[in-house]
């Protein structure tokens, strides 16, 4: 490996094709791919390649100059800078902290991130999850752990403290181990009853029968604490 990388940063509004044809040119002039990451929000795209710059410098790449027209093309800015290498990253632990309310506020997102750098976890990156309201984001944190069991530890020590300051951020707050275990998962079971409907099941089946108001006292009794 060289002792210098190439850092090329793409800026813009988004639209199809960018990663391909940027990614197409870097593999024609032979450029070995060190890092990549892509974001959008709202709409504008930022895009780094982390390239293995070799003993040449910007003013003799011809693919640089490629690289430059077809921004221009694209009504992209790019942007060129050296730095060092990565290097390799040491195995982390990691987790997807969810917030999830009626709308999310920076207040929630400050408190949350709190307790997790109280901990000494770090915040990798931040994804929004909602559509039209921001009423959910996830959090991906990493933390360096020596062993299995401090891993363990820590996660419930951070879930302690989230639970403890869930009230006070007025959202509902989840942790959970980031893998593919986690993105696979295809069932969600939840109490159904003024839960995820507003309305009372047994209720409703009595009202079909005829005897809504006889039943609906007794659900009455038993949600006050009565029977």
């Amino acid at each position: 490996m060289s002792t210098e990388a190439l850092l090329i940063t793409v800026t813009g509004a988004d639209k199809p094709g960018i990663t391909a044809k940027i990614a197409a040119l870097l593999a024609t002039g032979g450029l070995a791919l060190l890092d990549v990451e892509q974001v959008v929000v709202q709409g504008n795209l930022n895009l780094t390649f982390v390239v293995d710059a070799g003993p040449a410098t910007l003013g003799t790449q011809p693919i640089l100059k490629d690289l430059l027209w077809s921004a221009r093309e694209l009504g992209m800015i790019i942007d060129f800078r050296f730095a060092t290498p990565p290097e390799a990253k040491p195995v982390r632990h990691a987790w997807a902290l969810t917030l999830v309310s009626t709308q999310v506020t920076a207040a929630m997102l400050a408190t949350a991130a709190e307790a997790a750098a109280a901990r000494g976890f770090n915040i990798d990156r931040i994804g929004r999850l909602s559509g039209a309201r921001l009423a959910s984001i996830e959090l991906i944190l990493s933390k360096d752990a020596t062993s299995a069991s401090r891993a363990e530890a820590d996660e419930q020590a951070l879930k302690t403290d989230l639970l403890a300051l869930q009230s006070t951020l007025g959202c509902d707050v989840a942790l959970q181990r980031e893998g593919l275990t986690r993105r696979s998962k295809r069932l969600v079971v939840m109490d159904m009853d003024s839960t995820l409907i507003k309305q009372e099941v047994i209720d409703e089946l009595a009202r079909k029968v005829g005897v809504y108001d006889q039943v609906a006292s007794i659900t009455h009794r038993a949600m006050n604490g009565d029977l």
